[in-house]
């Protein structure tokens, strides 16, 4: 069933974006316990080029999730520029509405680009616990927590994408 704000689909749009990255931060989260549950008895590896390589993997994925993400914000935003264009037969709402689906899937990429090497960096705790990995689960795991999509962060991007709509006319 679809979710539904008493007819406003900016508000159910807001809200599926927010179920969506705490599903992703709750799966994480979920398979962090089970991995040190599982882990607790276990002796370090003294091997530890899979823990190299998550830690790697999650600082490169760091960057690129944002890269990526305002990619193809931008290249969804100038296909969709004709609809956003200030013409008089086209309401504020549509344009908010358009942008804000342009944002929950900036959202989603950016999300699953964090949640992968988490879990990467989980199972090289389990296969070699080194701290390290953890480490690096936790920092990422604490970005996603702070990019968290508040309504007011929401608004926001779709506000300052509105006003630079007008500036990169062709």
């Amino acid at each position: 069933m679809p979710i539904s704000h008493s007819g406003n689909p900016q508000k159910a749009t807001k809200i599926t974006i927010q179920i969506i990255v705490l599903g992703l931060i709750s799966g994480v989260l979920i398979f962090g316990v089970i991995a040190f549950i599982i882990s607790k008895d276990k002796v370090p590896a003294g091997n530890s080029v899979m823990t190299y390589l998550a830690v790697g993997g999650c600082a490169m994925m760091l960057f690129m999730s944002g890269v990526v993400s305002r990619i193809v914000a931008s290249a969804a935003i100038k296909q969709a520029k004709n609809k956003l264009s200030f013409a008089d037969d086209i309401l504020a709402e549509e344009q908010k509405q358009t942008l804000l689906n342009i944002y929950q899937i900036k959202t989603i990429i950016e999300y699953a680009m964090l949640e992968g090497p988490v879990f990467l960096a989980l199972v090289s705790y389990m296969a070699e616990k080194n701290m390290m990995s953890i480490v690096a689960a936790i920092m990422l795991l604490t970005v996603m927590l702070l990019k968290f999509p508040f309504s007011s962060r929401i608004d926001s991007w779709i506000e300052y994408e509105l006003e630079m709509i007008p500036m990169n006319r062709e």
